[in-house]
């Protein structure tokens, strides 16, 4: 087993629902995962009840109605990427990278530093802090990860998306790989597999009573923002003077969990997604610390706010639930793909 894979409980079902691949993937039921799992040091939830129902006509708006399904098993990050986790990419591409300076890598807490092997360094206090980056930089860890983080050049532009294609077009369109490639161990969440680690819950209605919640943390109720421990569920608050907003480490708020036990849905950083909007831009999810318009954003309705690829927001990792599922996982990717 590659020691980069750290499981938790038996008894993992790979449940696929997407046409004939069924048969196979329940074939996976003696695979191993559990409710939280670790791959390369980050911290995972399993997102189950693979094939669920998509959103219905009155629980969301109408342009999220039949989203939300997802035909296989998969995991997101228990919270966003941290700026220890980002820099650890950061320094490892800087000592290869080509291009130094590369203002592109930096983002919070993180800055040029010619005395560095990388030329680049991390402030120290914020190491716990939500991370910002580009939709490219994300696309770039996740190959590093998908790589088992080898320190090579290679290892960075292959695996999970081909950066060969991070080009721009005369008109401004870019040619940005859109979705993850089949097999990637590693990727930038769909919206659909953002959506449904949000907000949905087999049982939202009871035992066998699924359903879509309207606010993270699994409820319908608009989340209380301020401080931790003085009442306070999301660091979302906003102030005009920004230094009087909450403004936490990952993970500050553990009270408010979702159905798979995802942290932070609320706050910290919006969230990049695979999601293409235009011929450019990517859909960037959930509200962000001291978002003036935090109270939509929370909500399974936003649409989102649309950012190109080298502006900066925050990331939650996707991966494959357990390692003997990959092989099934890329069928089921590239079946899709072939039906959409």
């Amino acid at each position: 087993m590659n020691p980069g894979y750290s499981l938790g409980v038996s008894n993992f079902r790979l449940r696929n629902s997407v046409g004939t691949l069924g048969a196979i993937a329940l074939c996976l039921s003696q695979a191993v995962a559990g409710t939280s799992i670790s791959r390369e040091g980050i911290n995972f939830q399993v997102i189950g009840s693979a094939g669920n129902r998509p959103i219905q006509a009155g629980e969301a708006e109408s342009f999220r109605v039949g989203r939300g399904s997802v035909g296989y098993e998969y995991g997101l990050s228990t919270t966003e990427v941290t700026v220890s986790q980002y820099f650890q990419f950061v320094d490892a591409y800087g000592r290869v990278n080509q291009q130094y300076p590369d203002v592109s890598l930096l983002g919070r807490g993180i800055q040029l530093n010619s005395l560095a092997a990388s030329g680049y360094s991390v402030t120290p206090s914020l190491m716990q802090y939500s991370a910002t980056m580009s939709w490219r930089n994300a696309a770039r860890m996740c190959n590093w990860l998908h790589n088992g983080r080898r320190n090579e050049k290679w290892a960075f532009e292959s695996g999970a998306y081909d950066v060969s294609t991070f080009t721009a077009n005369p008109n401004g369109t870019v040619n940005d790989q859109i979705a993850r490639s089949a097999g990637a161990k590693f990727w930038i969440p769909s919206l659909d597999e953002w959506i449904k680690g949000a907000f949905y819950d087999p049982n939202r209605y009871g035992v066998s009573g699924d359903g879509y919640w309207q606010r993270p943390g699994g409820q319908n109720e608009y989340l209380v923002t301020g401080t931790p421990g003085l009442g306070g569920q999301t660091d979302a608050q906003w102030n005009p003077n920004p230094a009087l907003a909450p403004f936490v480490p990952v993970g500050s708020y553990p009270q408010v969990q979702g159905p798979w036990g995802l942290l932070d849905v609320s706050g910290g950083e919006a969230e990049w997604t695979e999601a293409r909007s235009g011929d450019s831009a990517r859909q960037v999810l959930g509200s962000r610390r001291n978002d003036p318009f935090w109270a939509l954003a929370d909500s399974i309705s936003w649409i989102g706010d649309t950012l190109e690829p080298d502006f900066f927001a925050g990331f939650r990792i996707a991966t494959v639930p357990a390692p003997s599922s990959l092989a099934v996982f890329s069928m089921i990717v590239l079946f899709v793909r072939r039906r959409s």
